[in-house]
């Protein structure tokens, strides 16, 4: 999946080349039938930057996502399992379904 990044580093004059913060991130480019924009999450991200005057920056963040769309299959059908029902409706559900994220971005 891929989503866009937004943060917000705090200074700090001790760390020059390493930052901390917040970020937000929303999906852009969805999987297998997932929705655009069905998918956001929300954590904490460290910085290090290449060097004082460059804007390169390698980031990590960890955080939590929900996918607003996610199907899964009903709790009486398992994985391959037989049966004789076709309509796909009456084998799966939508529901929102969140877990723990790892992010990585850089800035050129």
């Amino acid at each position: 999946m891929a989503m866009l990044e937004s943060h917000y580093f705090f200074n700090n004059d001790n760390y020059e080349f390493f930052g901390h913060g917040p970020f937000v991130a929303i999906g852009i480019i969805g999987e297998d039938s997932i929705e655009p924009l069905s998918t956001f999450g929300a954590g904490y991200m460290l910085g290090w930057k290449y060097d004082q005057e460059s804007n390169v920056s390698w980031n990590v963040g960890l955080g939590y996502y929900v996918n607003t769309e996610a199907t899964l299959m009903r709790d009486e059908y398992s994985d391959g399992m037989t049966t004789t029902v076709q309509d796909p409706e009456k084998l799966t559900y939508k529901k929102d379904v969140g877990a723990l994220m790892l992010l990585f971005s850089a800035t050129f």
